[in-house]
């Protein structure tokens, strides 16, 4: 028995209810199984052909996907090989289309699919950067740009924000509790991150004053070290050495270029060695790219096979539903934004492609 025809075109009159029980179709002025099984004279349902139940790019109440016969006892009682590949919905009184696509897609669920809606579980929703300074252990994030428009944080914790991919920063990801527009400040929105909140991120560098800086003094001066540039080093940032957690209030020109001098915010508590290590560290700076990635419902999800002629290869060129002759898999949704997405991919590429089945495929099967 072939694996595919070119028949998408089949006699399908009459109205047809499944039983899913016993993978059972019963037919109402239906005529299964008459005529040739194959040739000229296949005109009506046969064992190893495909049917479809509703009609493709019908939406969720109008597709409820297809299976293969495996039997047929009468003109109005068949047997699917399963019914994996429908919708789980009732389907009773309702249209059909009889079909020679490859009997595979009939249960491979990128092939065979429709449904209200589409979770994304990964999709890129929105890039930004942050709109201020953001504290370590903070799980409030202010950023630039709509986060509700962007549906960001609209289902708690299927989110994520990274923060970060600055030359030698860590790039943090945490998980999205909500998010909302921030009232009185258009463009600024206001992203809440689950607890522990915000991570360090610390850069390391070498004390370089001559003699050391000692306690009660309040200022320090470093170079580069550990491959973390000075020019990283901003106001605000914390000045970590033993004991001591200072912010630092004034940075200046060093010695040499690769060097900065830094004024603390209060004196410090315990001396400092001329060539000891020190840390800064900070949670995010303004500016600092930020990225949301999550869960997106998308609408309208449907996939199916059908038959695409020559006519329809022509029909179809230079809109998005152009491709090539066969039996094409296509998939249609629409992004968060309510536009129309087409993902095609020619599962058998054939001439000689008999359609009829509704809708015929051309640059607008949905109309």
């Amino acid at each position: 028995m072939a694996l595919w025809g070119n028949n998408d075109n089949l006699n399908s009159t009459g109205t047809v209810s499944v039983n899913y029980a016993n993978r059972t179709v019963t037919g109402t002025g239906t005529t299964f199984g008459a005529g040739d099984a194959t040739g000229a004279g296949h005109t009506e349902a046969q064992v190893g052909d495909v049917i479809r139940f509703g009609s493709p790019f019908g939406g969720a109440e109008n597709y409820h996907g297809e299976a293969v016969i495996v039997g047929i006892a009468s003109t109005t009682h068949l047997t699917l090989n399963s019914t994996a590949g429908l919708s789980g919905q009732e389907i009773t009184a309702s249209q059909f289309q009889i079909t020679t696509l490859p009997k595979w897609c009939s249960t491979d669920a990128a092939q065979n699919q429709s449904s209200g809606r589409f979770d994304d579980p990964d999709r890129l929703k929105l890039t930004t950067e942050t709109s201020a300074r953001i504290g370590i252990g903070t799980t409030i994030i202010t950023i630039t740009g709509d986060a509700g428009g962007n549906n960001v944080g609209a289902v708690a914790d299927a989110d994520t924000v990274f923060v970060g991919k600055e030359a030698g920063h860590l790039i943090q990801g945490h998980k999205i509790h909500s998010a909302t527009s921030t009232a009185g400040s258009p463009g600024v929105s206001t992203i809440f991150i689950n607890a522990p909140g915000l991570d360090v991120t610390t850069l390391t560098y070498r004390h370089v004053f001559a003699g050391g800086s000692a306690a009660g003094t309040d200022t320090v001066s470093v170079r580069e070290s550990h491959g973390h540039d000075v020019s990283l080093i901003t106001v605000g940032d914390t000045f970590v050495h033993s004991s001591d957690r200072i912010g630092i209030g004034t940075i200046r020109k060093g010695v040499f270029a690769n060097e900065k001098r830094l004024i603390l915010d209060l004196p410090l508590g315990v001396a400092v060695a001329a060539g000891a290590n020190v840390d800064i560290e900070y949670g995010a700076r303004s500016g600092t790219p930020v990225t949301v990635n999550g869960a997106e419902t998308l609408g309208g999800k449907e996939s199916n096979v059908v038959g695409v002629s020559t006519a329809g290869v022509q029909a179809s060129a230079t809109t998005q539903f152009e491709t090539g002759a066969g039996w094409v898999g296509v998939t249609t949704y629409k992004d968060q934004d309510g536009n129309l997405r087409v993902k095609k991919e020619i599962l058998v590429a054939m001439s000689g492609i008999q359609t009829g089945n509704t809708p015929i495929y051309d640059g607008d099967p949905f109309n």
